[in-house]
Order: C-alpha cells, then sequence, then structure tokens
C-alpha cells in the first residue's frame, strides 16, 4: 500500500497555497472524492484566508505576520486531514492519491516499468481558451494524468493536474493569449511514469 508525501515542512506558504488548489482539483476531478464537499469548503475557506494573511503581512506588521503563520498552521492541518482522508479512500492506490494532488513517498522496490508517454499532439479548438491533447498509449497503463501550467516550471507545485482514463482529452478554460507547457504522465500498477515530452502552446 502506498504511503502519501505530504511535505510542508520543505513550502513556504505561497507553496502551500498552490498545493491546496492542486488538492482542490484533484478531489473534484475524481469520483471517489468528489463527494467530500466539506472538504474541499474547508480548503478553499482556508486557503483564501491564508492569501489575504499573506497580502497584511507583506508590510512587517507583527501582528499580521502572528496572523499570517495562524492561517498556516490551519491550512497545514487541513492539508494533513484530506491527506489523511484519501489514503484511507484510495485504499492506497497509487493512480488515486497523484490524482488527488498528492506524491508518493519513493519506495525501495523496483522501479516501474511504464513508458513515458509519447506522441503528445495538441491542436487549437474553434472555442476560446480550449486545446485537444492526443497521445500514443502506453503499455501496462490504467491512467493518465495530464499537467499543465502557465508558469515556468521551477517547482513541482507550479502544474496543475487532470485525470484522464482515455490517451486523449480536453483542457478547457485557458487563458487566451497564455502560453501553457504541457506534459503527459503514465499510471499503472507499479506506480507513475516519467513525465513524457513538454510542449509549449498559446492558447486562443
Amino acid at each position: 500500500m502506498s504511503k502519501i508525501k505530504i511535505g510542508l515542512r520543505d513550502l513556504n506558504c505561497e507553496e502551500k497555497v498552490e498545493m491546496a488548489k492542486r488538492i482542490e482539483s484533484g478531489l473534484k476531478s475524481v469520483t471517489e472524492f468528489k463527494k467530500h464537499k466539506a472538504l474541499i469548503r474547508d480548503l478553499i475557506k482556508s486557503r483564501n484566508s491564508l492569501i489575504q494573511a499573506i497580502e497584511m503581512a507583506a508590510f512587517g506588521d507583527k501582528r499580521a505576520i502572528g496572523a499570517r503563520n495562524l492561517c498556516e498552521k490551519q491550512l497545514d492541518s487541513i492539508i494533513r486531514k484530506a491527506a489523511a482522508y484519501v489514503n484511507h479512500e484510495s485504499n492506497g492506490c497509487d493512480e488515486l492519491i497523484v490524482s488527488a494532488g498528492f506524491e508518493l513517498r519513493k519506495r525501495n522496490n523496483t522501479p516501474s516499468e511504464l513508458e513515458s508517454p509519447e506522441g503528445l499532439k495538441i491542436k487549437r479548438t474553434e472555442k476560446s481558451g480550449e486545446l485537444k491533447l492526443n497521445w500514443k498509449p502506453v503499455k501496462n497503463s490504467r491512467n493518465y494524468l495530464v499537467q499543465f501550467t502557465a508558469k515556468k516550471p521551477a517547482k513541482k507545485t507550479d502544474w496543475e493536474t487532470l485525470f484522464s482514463t482515455r490517451s486523449g482529452c480536453f483542457l478547457n478554460a485557458l487563458i487566451p493569449g497564455k502560453i501553457y507547457r504541457i506534459r503527459i504522465l503514465a499510471v499503472g500498477a507499479k506506480g507513475v511514469s516519467e513525465p513524457g515530452e513538454m510542449i509549449e502552446i498559446m492558447a486562443a
């Protein structure tokens, strides 16, 4: 059974906000998790509180900094609660854990035999802010993780992740004129593959 890696100690406030966003997106996109609406609401509320506290603390006021630290601890607590929930509901299933926005602890067993997805093709559709993605199926894969970002991805928290059961999907609600970086990972019984080739494209 897989164990979730939370890694909050290595993250600053801004990175924890991004992590919370990723978890929210994951919980909403996976049928097994989206029924827990109260947890999603708590994540959103706590994340927004921390965002406001970060802005107030930027001026160096001691009270504001104290409030920010309190909001950070509250978000930490809810993220840990979400991790416990996902670990329990997923029964240690790798693909469900990763799809919920969490990372897996490194294991000392045999590395994943899954190959990285290849042949990623991206086309703009007639719908504003929408891209159509297709790639070659990966042998022994069960699902795919579609990761995208409009940032220069220097950290793992910069990526947004969608869950796909097929070797193709649509990305919607993208911002026209922004350049997005997109990559695909395969998920199977032995874990998650390395990312495939990253492609950059401007949304229209």
